[in-house]
């Protein structure tokens, strides 16, 4: 027996399950196959075994709404009901260099004391950088030499282990800043209005000129899988299947075929559409491109949120960027500050890769 879908998705992470269920909102059977054992992605989840009531996130640790009306009523309905809404402007902080900086998580560089030579680097630069093949081109285009060699590549390396030139123009835009913060004074805000370029490169003087505005929901312990877990159970009360544990193979594989035939988990499905959640490194390797590798797969790097009952010393934040390269975090959230009347409570976000002493996420969540 064939089974017929209108739709195929391949990866069953947040990407693949969203694509599927806004598929499914309009109507469409829709077939996801998920290679990895679970589904989710980095929306999976653990539970650390010393403590049943939490959840141990591999990845990230909220649920980001859309701003499409027609999709935020559906996917907010899967929420659970004791998650923490959170839609108000985000107060984000970093630190660098050991300095808890509160007012940007761009990174400040106005208070180092190359600063004048990163000022002058920053205007010989042509500024072209969206037109970069590399990580790399892009910096110094953007940046100039001395941050890019001192200041930037330093946290390539700590997400990737590889050097700038050898990653995408792209790969760091969840790790890295996209913007620097190299100026002061009320002129900077003005200059951005006015210059494209400049605005893409340099962040505000301060985070209350440029505050976003974006809604998500936080499970209060961690378990951030229960969502894409009510996702998929949602895509399949439509008529929709989740496979996980599958590697999937096109036997008749025709470009421009009405209709195709897959198999997976010793099955036959057809399909009209296909759809993929997966990295374009990825899809890459399948096709037999070359291209720059992001982060994922230019290493085996796994995001870790964990969760801690120790105060933080920034009443005013709610999450931290940590681009110091000695130490493994990336991101901080701070759970008391999105809810007050949460207790002391954080979230942690590390890269773990093949290199590191402990690469599995179930040992850290144990630990």
């Amino acid at each position: 027996a064939m089974d017929r879908f209108d739709a195929l998705v391949l990866g069953a992470g947040y990407a693949g399950l969203f694509a599927a269920h806004r598929l499914s909102l309009a109507g469409a059977w829709v077939l996801v196959v998920e290679a990895a054992p679970e589904i989710g992605g980095l929306m999976r989840s653990l539970p650390c075994p010393d403590r049943p009531d939490i959840q141990f996130d591999i990845g990230t640790h909220f649920a980001l709404l859309t701003g499409d009306a027609d999709i935020d009523g559906p996917l907010a309905a899967l929420i659970p009901d004791d998650w923490i809404w959170f839609d108000g402007p985000l107060a984000e902080g970093h630190t660098h260099a050991g300095r808890l900086q509160p007012d940007t998580g761009c990174l400040d560089l106005t208070g180092h004391a190359d600063i004048a030579r990163f000022r002058a680097g920053f205007a010989a630069a042509p500024g072209d950088g969206d037109r970069a093949d590399t990580l790399d081109a892009r910096w110094r285009a953007d940046f100039g030499a001395a941050l890019t060699d001192e200041v930037l590549a330093p946290i390539a390396r700590k997400h990737t282990g590889r050097d700038p030139a050898d990653l995408a123009p792209g790969a760091m835009e969840v790790f890295a800043p996209p913007r620097l913060k190299l100026f002061d004074g009320p002129d900077v805000a003005a200059r951005k209005a006015a210059d494209p370029a400049f605005d893409r490169r340099i962040a505000h003087v301060h985070r209350s000129i440029g505050a976003t505005n974006i809604r998500k929901a936080y499970p209060r312990t961690g378990g951030v899988g229960a969502f894409v877990a009510a996702m998929a159970a949602d895509i399949e009360r439509r008529g929709g299947r989740v496979l996980a544990g599958v590697a999937p193979t096109f036997p008749d594989w025709t470009t421009g075929a009405p209709v195709h035939t897959v198999e997976a988990g010793g099955r036959t499905f057809s399909f009209d559409r296909f759809v993929t959640g997966l990295a374009p490194a990825v899809v890459a390797r399948t096709l037999g491109a070359a291209i720059p590798p992001a982060p994922f797969a230019a290493r085996d790097l796994t995001l870790a949120h964990w969760l801690s009952d120790r105060p933080y010393a920034a009443e005013e934040l709610h999450w931290v960027t940590v681009y110091d390269p000695e130490t493994p975090h990336s991101r901080v959230t701070l759970y008391a500050n999105i809810s007050p009347w949460t207790p002391n409570r954080l979230t942690a976000e590390a890269a773990i890769g093949a290199g590191d002493p402990d690469p599995d996420p179930a040992r850290l969540a144990a630990d």
